[in-house]
């Protein structure tokens, strides 16, 4: 029984290690896509908002 918890506790940690570098990319993308659709610069006001937030 034990060894069965410890075999899943694996296969979970095998896959929820990727969540964060995944969500770090999504954020970079949306973020990135946001900026070329509304054309902003680094120096707007708005941009840096959404940076902030």
């Amino acid at each position: 029984h034990g060894a069965d918890v410890a075999e899943n506790c694996t296969k979970i940690l095998e896959i929820a290690w990727l969540t964060v570098p995944i969500g770090v990319v999504f954020t970079i993308g949306a973020c990135g896509s946001v900026f070329w659709w509304q054309a902003l610069n680094f120096s707007d006001q708005y941009a840096r908002d959404i940076l902030l937030h």
